[in-house]
């Protein structure tokens, strides 16, 4: 199993793109928004994904159903804010 850190805004894919899971880990209150973009647009309306964490639940895990998990069929753009971000590719 490939997993990719994010540390930083990233474009994840310009193509068609799959996500199997996601871990978010931080001392504090974060978040991380998904965007269906081959671009860093942000556009409003694009983001198909936020995760965050809180103060009193500072890990945050998710894993999708499926064999691939979440479709992006344009693009993954991640806005990043804070923390330790782990990506499973689908």
């Amino acid at each position: 199993m490939n997993m990719i850190r994010i540390a930083a805004d990233t474009q994840l894919a310009t193509t068609t793109y799959f996500i199997k899971a996601i871990y978010l880990d931080h001392s504090e209150a974060t978040s991380a928004i998904f965007y269906n973009e081959a671009d860093s647009s942000k556009t409003e309306g694009a983001d198909l994904l936020t995760i965050h964490n809180s103060a009193s639940e500072l890990t945050k895990c998710v894993v999708f159903p499926g064999i691939r998990g979440v479709r992006f069929p344009v693009g993954c753009y991640i806005d990043y804010t804070a923390g330790t971000l782990y990506i499973i590719p689908g």
